[in-house]
C-alpha cells in the first residue's frame, strides 16, 4: 500500500504461571509485533473497514498477492480431514473463515475463480450466530490448486505453520 517500511518486533520470552503461590506452568514463547503507526497498515485499514466495518471489495481483492494470500489463509484459514464413517481417515478440507455476508464470500469467490481457476463455495459459517455469516470452502482438488499458490511462501518464511499447507 506504500508508505515506511513495515517494521516487525521479535520477542522472546519466559513466562510463568503460579497458583497458590507455586509455580505451575513455564511456557517459553516468541511473538512478533508490527508498529501499528505504519502508513501501509494505515491505508489498508482504511480500504478494509468501511464505516467501522470490514468490509472485501474489489478495490481489495485487486491487491493481493501470493504473500498476502498465504498470510490471510494462515489467519483464517485452515486445512482439515473429514472421517469416514468407520472414522478412518478420510478427505481434506480447505476453509477460509471470513464471517461476512454472502455477497462479499461471493465477490471473494469469484475473484479465486476468474485469477486463479479455483472454485470455492460459500456456506454458512460454521457456528454462525445469524444469516449475515459466511465462509469459503473446497475440497482436496482445489485445495492442492490453492496450498500451491501459497505453500512456498508459508514453508520459507514461516515453518512452524506448515501444517496448514500440507501436501494433500
Amino acid at each position: 500500500c506504500g508508505g515506511k517500511d513495515i517494521k516487525v518486533h521479535k520477542y522472546e520470552r519466559i513466562r510463568s504461571k503460579r497458583k497458590d503461590g507455586k509455580e505451575w506452568k513455564h511456557n517459553e514463547f516468541t511473538t512478533y509485533g508490527i508498529d501499528k503507526q505504519s502508513t501501509s497498515f494505515k491505508q489498508f485499514r482504511e480500504l478494509l473497514y468501511k464505516n467501522g466495518k470490514k468490509t472485501i471489495s474489489k478495490e481489495v481483492l485487486d491487491l493481493l498477492n501470493p504473500t498476502s494470500i498465504a498470510l490471510w489463509f494462515l489467519d483464517d484459514g485452515c486445512l482439515s480431514r473429514r472421517k469416514n464413517k468407520d472414522g478412518s481417515p478420510g478427505s481434506y478440507m480447505l476453509r477460509i473463515c471470513t464471517y461476512l455476508p454472502k455477497d462479499q464470500n461471493e465477490l471473494i469467490q469469484k475473484y479465486f475463480q476468474d485469477k486463479y481457476n479455483i472454485t470455492w463455495n460459500v456456506v454458512k459459517a460454521d457456528g454462525a450466530k445469524d444469516d449475515s455469516q459466511w465462509m469459503l470452502r473446497c475440497g482436496e482438488k482445489e485445495g492442492r490448486k490453492f496450498l500451491a499458490i501459497i505453500r512456498d511462501i508459508v514453508q520459507k518464511n514461516i515453518p512452524s505453520m506448515n501444517y496448514k499447507v500440507l501436501d494433500i
